[in-house]
């Protein structure tokens, strides 16, 4: 298993129907890779970059359900309006699979044994009042992914050179878009919530583990869907935990180790830029 710090088994509970109640993203030609004026960072799986808005990583957690077959994903920056944008590009297999998850990270990971790249995590849930997530992204692709932040749950915090997925509680993910298919018919919905003025789908799987056989751990998983699929959003995340709370998914004494926002890639070739991301704590 990786020591940097990589997502394991968030992909949603499988592959099949349409997620009838979450909508989906309207995959675009994707763009040659790179595009022009494009240039790439880093190819080597699991490379981070830092960045002023966090670390981009290129989780490649699940590359080997690739097979043999050819495959490609990069971290890559451009200029636009005299800035400097981030982002990732990607070509997996055509067919359905659990690849990767390409990301911008703030915190640290129990799946790393890297220290914190952010003095504000981990940190208690009990001790956070809010935690605002505020994002946009501009994506192209063909295929299958969806667009979601991540938080793991641990009960202990975590020590920098110590590889701890043991320690996880539990895992919540909110996603904002998601093609067709990500959610099998036959795993219903557990309740329909608003925060923040949008309506969430919520999903529970109990006794969740690492699809990619790195480990045996085992936690809860929690998923927000967005019934208004969008490529940008804010929202306040711990009204997302307390809602987890009060359903008896997670504890307060818990520890956010931090917040991740990025694709799951199941299919196919794409581009994906993060033209804001920002996490503000009180």
């Amino acid at each position: 298993m990786k020591t940097t710090p990589t997502r394991r088994a968030s992909f949603a509970f499988g592959l099949a129907c349409l997620i009838a109640l979450c909508g989906c993203s309207r995959a675009s030609e994707a763009p040659a890779f790179p595009a022009p004026g494009v240039t790439l960072l880093d190819c080597v799986d699991n490379a981070a970059h830092r960045t002023p808005s966090g670390t981009l990583l290129n989780n490649t957690w699940n590359k080997r359900s690739a097979g043999a077959g050819p495959w490609r994903q990069c971290l890559q920056s451009r200029q636009r309006e005299g800035r400097t944008e981030y982002g990732w590009s990607w070509n997996w297999p055509s067919r359905d699979g659990i690849y990767a998850y390409p990301e911008i990270h703030v915190g640290a990971s129990p799946w790393s044994d890297k220290p914190s790249n952010d003095p504000r995590f981990p940190r208690r849930i009990a001790d956070t009042r809010t935690l605002t997530i505020d994002f946009d992204t501009e994506s192209q692709f063909q295929g299958k992914k969806n667009l979601a932040v991540e938080f793991w749950f641990t009960d202990a915090a975590l020590v920098p050179g110590q590889f701890n997925p043991g320690a996880i509680k539990a895992e919540l993910m909110i996603w904002s878009e998601a093609s067709n298919g990500l959610i099998p018919e036959k795993d219903k919905p557990t309740a329909t919530v608003e925060i923040d003025g949008a309506k969430w789908v919520v999903y529970v799987k109990k006794n969740w583990g690492d699809v990619s056989g790195g480990s045996n751990a085992k936690w809860t998983f929690i998923t927000y869907h967005a019934l208004a699929p969008s490529p940008s959003a804010r929202y306040d995340a711990r009204k997302f935990f307390q809602d987890a709370i009060d359903r008896g998914l997670i504890a307060e004494r818990n520890f956010i180790t931090g917040v991740e926002l990025g694709n799951e890639l199941i299919s196919g070739s794409g581009t994906t830029w993060i033209k804001r991301f920002e996490v503000s704590v009180q």
